[in-house]
């Protein structure tokens, strides 16, 4: 949970690098257009004054984003440049006298060449950190060429600079924050079992969250909400912002599907994104269809971490992978859960359902509580136990449906025909 005196503090000190960098750049401009005004001093002054600005912990966004980018030096200043103009209109009558033109009043590359050192052509290339990640965009227009093209600073990225990170409003349709209802009755979910499978997986990712390619994480089995909750709680404990992806959401379209990828690439950069994603909701579809190739695509270009939920373990998905095998708690573990919430009483009530049913605790716990009136801990259950059996073939028949084609019979033994020595040893 977000702690509101900490955000506020982290959104003062972004602020507060900003204004001196803002600062730094209208010396900077106030010299280049008449040195006479500004000396190379003041200049050096305010610069000193931003580096020092920028030695707090955490580090400005600013320079968290830079670093996350790999910008250069002059590829900072060109963002700066962008940022600058947006946020304050003096800067617009300060590049127009450093372009010595009335009507340039935007940043530009030519602006950026003759303010700053290191210059490089590349900062501004299609393939550039700034246009690859969509953080400043070059604005064509056909009277002017590439050097006095305006260039604009992405809204989404200014905002992150001032200390506001959220989800571009682009990838909202296809991304849902990740949602498990929690209810204080049905706490512990999960058995120690399943617990040491939850630490492995968290293990995993420690190991993983600094590589260059971090394995999918595909959990197998039928156990959806104990998959959930255990994908939750990773999340939780490395401070991850978990969102679940639509399949049937995404663009399948591939240009379109490129430019998603991208964007979500930018995206878990800034937001320390994890998905979810579950892959069932395509069992009923061909391996060469549209949403299937998407998605198949999507994986293989997404770096991150990303939780698949699969009955199986699905080969034509070549990322590097760690796979899980989310099963069912022990049936010790089962009968002892049983004989926490029955009671002593009810042992044998306990061993009989163990030995007859397999169950999460979860699901254990929804039986249990499903049943009206409620069952005293401890006390003797006598009558109940068939509203306790019938609970659970309730929560065991949907999921065995799921693996076979209920058959429904359209003959009756009155409908054979069968010569009458044969049909009576039948």
């Amino acid at each position: 949970m977000n702690n509101p005196s900490v955000d506020n503090r982290i959104k003062e000190n972004n602020y507060h690098f900003v204004s001196l960098a803002l600062n730094w750049l209208k010396y900077g401009l106030s010299h280049h257009i008449d040195a006479d005004d500004i000396s190379t001093e003041d200049v050096t002054q305010t610069y000193e004054q931003m580096i020092e600005g920028g030695q707090i912990n955490p580090p400005p966004n600013f320079l968290t984003l830079s670093q996350k980018f790999q910008l250069t030096e002059f590829e900072q200043n060109i963002l700066l440049l962008c940022v600058a103009v947006e946020l304050n209109p003096i800067f617009s009558t300060l590049y127009s006298q450093a372009n010595k033109n009335d009507k340039i009043t935007y940043p530009t590359l030519g602006l950026a060449f003759s303010l700053f050192n290191y210059t490089n052509w590349e900062a501004i290339s299609p393939e550039s950190p700034l246009r690859y990640w969509g953080l400043v965009e070059l604005i064509n227009i056909n009277t002017e060429n590439l050097i006095t093209s305006p260039l604009k600073a992405n809204e989404r990225i200014i905002h992150f600079i001032l200390g506001s990170n959220y989800l571009d409003p682009r990838l909202k349709s296809v991304l849902k924050p990740f949602f498990v209802p929690r209810n204080k009755q049905l706490d512990p979910a999960i058995s120690d079992s399943q617990t040491k499978i939850q630490d492995r997986i968290l293990n995993e990712l420690k190991n993983d969250l600094q590589s260059a390619e971090i394995p999918h994480l595909y959990l197998l089995g039928s156990n959806l909400l104990v998959k959930e909750r255990i994908v939750k709680q990773v999340c939780q404990q490395l401070d991850l912002s978990l969102f679940i992806l639509k399949v049937e959401h995404l663009p399948t379209n591939s240009q379109d599907l490129e430019s998603f990828i991208r964007l979500y690439q930018r995206e878990s950069r800034l937001l320390s994104l994890a998905l979810y994603i579950n892959i069932q909701v395509l069992d009923n579809e061909p391996s060469n269809s549209i949403k299937y190739m998407a998605l198949q695509d999507f994986l293989q270009s997404c770096q991150g971490v990303v939780f698949i939920n699969s009955q199986e373990n699905l080969q034509q998905f070549p990322h590097p992978k760690l796979i899980f095998d989310i099963t069912k708690p022990t049936p010790e573990e089962q009968f002892q859960f049983w004989g926490q919430s029955l009671g002593k009483k009810n042992e044998q009530y306990s061993q009989i359902l163990t030995s007859q049913f397999n169950l999460n605790l979860i699901d254990i716990q929804n039986v249990i509580t499903s049943i009206q009136p409620p069952i005293k801990k401890g006390a003797k259950i006598n009558g109940k136990f068939q509203s306790l059996w019938q609970g659970c073939l309730a929560h065991s028949v949907p999921k065995m449906e799921q693996l076979a084609q209920r058959i429904e019979l359209k003959a009756t033994w009155d409908d054979i025909v069968l010569p009458e020595a044969i049909k009576e040893q039948l």
